[in-house]
């Protein structure tokens, strides 16, 4: 693994709104990221969270990590893609 990687595989960023597009993959894969984080502004319902997960997991062969949060409710969770 190229230091490139292991920098990159420490880094989740988040997403700017409810769906992933084909910039927001690339990114990820650009930078190594290892992981992607959801915020109180990626979420509409539970059938448009379960798509956007579904559709950021699918590009990537190897492990992801994936964590929501929502302060508001009192919440939160993580796991692996």
């Amino acid at each position: 693994m190229t230091m490139e990687e292991l920098v990159g595989n420490r880094l989740v960023f988040g997403i700017p709104g409810a769906r992933i597009t084909p910039d927001i993959i690339q990114h990820f894969k650009d930078t190594h990221c290892g992981g992607l984080i959801l915020y109180r502004i990626n979420f509409e319902s539970p059938d448009q969270t379960r798509k956007l997960i579904s559709d950021w997991k699918t590009p990537w062969s190897g492990d992801c990590w994936f964590a929501w949060t929502m302060k508001a409710a009192g919440w939160s969770c993580s796991g692996r893609a």
